[in-house]
């Protein structure tokens, strides 16, 4: 530590820094691929992109907001209005909870049977693939 010339509580807030972005990383790659798997596909170009511009406004309002409300606050809150992925149930076969989230998702007057037949249908034939490995690149065939 000395060696760069930095205290022992110096490092220890750059190592909570550094580790914090890094958590935040991975939080926050995964939202898009939630959208890409809710939204129905014509419009689902559409989300992603919108998706991007509202984090970049949200990162603006959170200053504000910030010094009012705490962040795990609005964290815990937001845990109670996000339906789970209707892809991720079909891929672990819940049937009902699948049709129950897209119905949430769609609205309640929607036909939602044609979506969730497609996502069973996509699901079925993508676990029929043969599970390829990293290895398995290096390989000649």
């Amino acid at each position: 530590m000395d060696d760069l010339g930095l205290s022992l509580v110096e490092t220890m807030w750059l190592s909570d820094v550094l580790c914090i972005m890094g958590w935040l990383a991975i939080a926050l790659a995964k939202v898009p691929v939630y959208i890409a798997e809710i939204a129905p596909k014509n419009i689902r170009g559409g989300f992603i992109s919108a998706n991007s511009l509202i984090v970049c406004c949200g990162s603006s309002v959170t200053f504000f907001v910030g010094t009012v409300v705490s962040w795990r606050i609005l964290a815990v809150i937001g845990l109670f209005f996000i339906p789970e992925s209707p892809r991720w149930l079909a891929m672990v076969s819940q049937e009902a909870r699948l049709e129950a989230a897209l119905q949430k998702l769609r609205g309640k007057n929607v036909d939602i049977s044609k979506e969730a037949g497609e996502i069973r249908e996509y699901t079925e034939a993508f676990q029929q693939l043969s599970k390829a490995r990293i290895l398995d690149l290096f390989q000649r065939r």
